[in-house]
C-alpha cells in the first residue's frame, strides 16, 4: 500500500511535502533531533480565498432582431463600465453585441481589458 492509499489524493503541495516528510521520519526507527526540526518548519499552506465576478448579458444590440427600445449602444456600454467600476466584475460575456459597441466598451474600459469577438450570420433561408 503507498502513500496516496493511504491518505487519498493530495490537493495542495505543501500539504503533500509535509506528508511526505512526515512518511519519510517515520520510515526512520528514530527520528534525528534535524528531521524533527524539519517536519516543524513546514507550515500548511491556507489557501487565499478567490472571488470571480462573472457579469453575462445578452445586449440585444442589434435592431433588426427587436432590440429597439432598449438603450443605444453608448448606453449598454455605459452599463457595462458602470458595474466594472462598482461591482468589481472581473469577466463580461456579452451575446448579441455589435462589434462597433464592443469597440466603445473596450475604450471606456481601457488597456487591461481584452477581447474576443466571433461573429455570427443569421438567416431565414434553409
Amino acid at each position: 500500500m503507498n502513500a496516496v492509499d493511504l491518505f487519498g489524493t493530495l490537493r495542495r503541495p505543501a500539504g503533500a511535502l509535509s506528508v511526505l516528510v512526515l512518511l519519510l521520519v517515520g520510515a526512520t526507527a528514530v527520528p534525528s533531533a534535524q528531521a524533527v526540526a524539519q517536519v516543524a518548519q513546514v507550515a500548511p499552506v491556507v489557501a487565499e480565498p478567490k472571488n470571480l465576478q462573472v457579469m453575462s448579458w445578452n445586449m440585444c444590440d442589434v435592431p433588426r432582431w427587436g432590440c429597439t427600445g432598449t438603450g443605444t449602444s453608448a448606453q449598454k456600454a455605459g452599463v457595462v463600465k458602470m458595474h466594472v467600476d462598482n461591482t468589481w466584475v472581473h469577466a463580461v460575456l456579452l451575446q448579441e453585441v455589435c462589434e462597433n459597441t464592443l469597440a466603445t466598451l473596450m475604450t471606456e474600459l481601457g488597456p487591461g481589458w481584452g477581447k474576443a469577438f466571433h461573429p455570427y450570420r443569421w438567416s431565414q433561408k434553409a
